[in-house]
C-alpha cells in the first residue's frame, strides 16, 4: 500500500538587516539533501512531495520506502522580493529513503533519506 504526501510552506517576515533572520534552508526542516543551515532569509517558500510505499509490516514493526522531491526558495536579508525566485536562491532536491516505524510507540519513526541536487547534480547528502 502506498501514500502520497504533499506539503506547502510560505513564510514572510519584516525585511530588516539582522544577523538572525527567521527562515532557513536546511536538511531537517524543508529540503532533504541541501545540508545544514544552507541559507538564511526573511521570506521563504517550500513544496515537499513524497510517495511512501510499505515494504514490510508485521506486528509492531513496519518498513516503508519513499521517493521524494523537495523544492524551496528564500529571499536573502535586505534584498528585493524578486530575489526569492532567482536561481541562486532556489533549491531542488530529489531522492529516496526508508522509514522504520515502531507502531506501538507514538510517532516513533526513524527516517533515513538520501537527497540529490536536481540542478546539475553537484552535491548530495544523507539525512537522518
Amino acid at each position: 500500500m502506498g501514500n502520497l504526501a504533499i506539503r506547502g510552506q510560505l513564510g514572510l517576515a519584516r525585511n530588516i538587516d539582522s544577523p538572525f533572520p527567521p527562515f532557513v534552508i536546511d536538511n531537517n526542516r524543508n529540503v532533504r539533501g541541501a545540508g545544514n543551515l544552507v541559507q538564511r532569509g526573511n521570506t521563504y517558500w517550500a513544496i515537499n512531495t513524497e510517495y511512501r510505499h510499505s515494504l514490510f509490516e508485521k506486528g509492531w514493526f513496519a518498513l516503508q520506502g519513499n521517493v521524494f522531491v523537495d523544492m524551496a526558495g528564500i529571499r536573502p536579508v535586505d534584498s528585493k522580493l524578486s530575489q526569492l525566485f532567482k536561481s541562486e536562491n532556489n533549491y531542488q532536491y530529489g531522492g529516496i529513503g526508508l522509514r522504520i516505524i515502531h507502531k506501538y510507540i507514538y510517532k516513533a519513526v526513524l527516517r533515513i533519506d538520501y537527497g540529490i541536487n536536481l540542478d546539475g547534480f553537484k552535491n548530495s547528502s544523507l539525512v537522518f
